[in-house]
């Protein structure tokens, strides 16, 4: 056997890390002016830590800030998420269990059931959502939009995903964990660039009149149908 294979098999199976979007990409596209979606830096929030850096370093530093207009604090969270990201693919599972209890000994664990939804939306950075997109016109039908989602910001402490519609229209989606009926993997979608992609089962009804975005609550007995591929 190669010795690569023989190291890839010692790689973490799961990735505590993975959830969210990779905010790296997020900064590639603040530096190159991407617009739409996938742009919003990671949040600020958290302990205050004082950290040393080569003299290069530094200036490379705030230079990725001044072009991104990131502040010091979102780009270094940038690179630690990314950074985290990466170890742990390299680390075996003992090792990553071993890391990730001590480390919850220091936080404060969540009793909220809704964690468990959101972490697994987390999981994936592109979405259909199901029911589609309507688009609402006086005296007409209906009309079926059905976009491709990518996510821009998780909040675990609050319940919330934000989605931004990936392609020319540019909405932004607000969705709360009580939104949410169900994640379904969608890895035939899946490609070489990188994205997750999975299937937003949700209980309200998104639609689009005018340039606003509504939700819309769905009745319990109209959401109990099959959803796409089951």
């Amino acid at each position: 056997m190669p010795i690569h294979s023989l190291f890839d098999l010692q790689m973490a199976s799961q990735n505590p890390i993975a959830g969210g979007p990779d905010f790296v990409i997020v900064l590639r596209n603040a530096l190159e002016k991407t617009s739409g979606g996938y742009c919003t830096p990671p949040p600020t929030g958290g302990t205050q830590v004082s950290s040393r850096f080569a003299d290069d370093r530094l200036a490379i530093l705030d230079a990725v800030c001044e072009h991104s207009s990131w502040n010091r604090n979102q780009v270094i969270n940038a690179f630690v998420d990314r950074g985290l990201f990466e170890l742990f693919n390299y680390l075996g599972d003992d090792v990553v269990e071993k890391i990730m209890t001590h480390a919850a000994e220091r936080v404060i664990p969540t009793f909220d059931p809704a964690a468990a939804l959101v972490k697994q939306v987390g999981a994936y950075n592109r979405f259909r959502i199901y029911p589609a997109l309507q688009r609402l016109r006086d005296g007409q039908p209906p009309e079926v939009l059905d976009k491709v989602w990518t996510v821009s910001f998780v909040d675990r402490d609050k319940g919330t995903v934000t989605l931004d519609e990936a392609t020319q229209l540019g909405y932004r989606l607000p969705l709360h964990v009580t939104h949410i009926d169900r994640v379904q993997p969608d890895t035939i979608q899946d490609t070489k660039d990188g994205f997750k992609n999975a299937l937003l089962a949700l209980n309200v009804q998104v639609t689009l009149k005018g340039q606003n975005l509504a939700l819309v609550p769905i009745a319990r007995e109209s959401a109990a149908i099959k959803y796409p591929g089951r």
